[in-house]
């Protein structure tokens, strides 16, 4: 069977994040979504999630979903004017659910080096 070669460059997440960042940087810029100003999602909330995406790229899903769950919490009171109870009581729990899945679940980097009989 086809074998994957285990010596993946490190900086492939970063690399394809730049670019993601790049792009939706441009987009702002030039308003090209109509979203308004740049000032208006370009915030440290974000970076939260941008740092949770190279993770997830990069086949950390435990520090991904951590890093993910801290920059929703914060950009919630901008996603709704009033959160409701259901997520602002089921939030935490859930967001310690899935961390926990994430450590019995192999990394993608394992599934990668697994060889197929």
């Amino acid at each position: 069977m086809k074998q994957f070669n285990s010596k993946r460059n490190p900086l492939i997440g970063f690399g394809l994040f730049l670019i993601a960042l790049g792009l939706m940087l441009l987009a702002a810029t030039l308003d090209l979504l109509g979203w308004g100003s740049i000032h208006e999602y370009f915030r440290w909330e974000m970076l939260l999630v941008f740092i949770s995406l190279i993770m997830f790229l990069n086949g950390n899903l435990t520090g991904g979903v951590i890093f993910l769950a801290a920059g929703s919490w914060f950009l919630l009171p901008d996603i709704y004017e009033e959160t409701p109870d259901l997520v602002r009581v089921g939030f935490w729990p859930a967001a310690l659910v899935l961390t926990g899945i994430t450590f019995l679940i192999p990394s993608p980097k394992k599934w990668c080096n697994r060889k197929d009989n």
